[in-house]
C-alpha cells in the first residue's frame, strides 16, 4: 500500500495526527484491488524466466517509488514480456498494464492508453483526459 505499518496502525487506532482520510482512501483502494486480484483467474503454467524476473524488478521498483514503470523490448513474440506483465498484474496491488502500439507511441497515445486502462476515459487525448489520468495517479 506504500504506507508504513506504524502510520496505518495509528490510523486504525484513531491516533494519527495527520491526514488520516487520505490513508483510509488508500486502504480502501488497496482492499478493492485485492478483491479483484483474488477473483481474477490465475496463470497456472507461468514460469519465472530471467526476463520475467527483470520485469518483476521493474514492477517492484515502481511500487516502492510510487511511480510508473516502463518495460520495452524487441517487438518479436516469444520473449515473454506480455505473459510476465499479465502475471505481475495478478499479484501486484493496483497494477495496470498499458500497451502502446508503435503508431500511437506518442505522449498523446500514452495518455489515451493509460486513461483506457484505468477506465477513466476513452476519447483521443485532450487536456481533460490528461487531468483525469493525473488525478487518478496522484499519490
Amino acid at each position: 500500500m506504500g504506507v508504513a505499518a506504524s502510520k496505518l496502525g495509528a490510523v486504525l487506532n484513531f491516533n494519527f495526527p495527520g491526514n488520516w482520510q487520505e490513508i483510509v482512501i488508500d486502504l480502501d483502494r488497496w482492499l478493492e484491488d485485492q478483491e479483484k486480484r483474488d477473483a481474477a483467474p490465475r496463470v497456472s503454467d507461468f514460469v519465472w524466466t530471467s526476463v520475467a524476473e527483470e520485469i518483476l524488478a521493474v514492477a517492484n521498483a515502481a511500487v516502492t517509488l510510487r511511480t510508473i514503470g516502463l518495460v520495452y523490448g524487441p517487438t518479436t513474440s516469444g520473449v515473454g514480456k506480455t505473459m510476465a506483465l499479465n502475471a505481475i498484474c495478478q499479484v501486484k496491488s493496483g497494477a495496470v498494464m498499458v500497451t502502446v502500439e508503435k503508431a500511437a507511441a506518442t505522449a498523446a497515445g500514452l495518455i489515451t492508453s493509460i486513461a483506457r486502462a484505468l477506465k477513466i476515459g476513452s476519447e483521443y487525448h485532450n487536456a481533460r483526459n490528461y487531468q483525469k489520468v493525473k488525478a487518478a495517479l496522484a499519490g
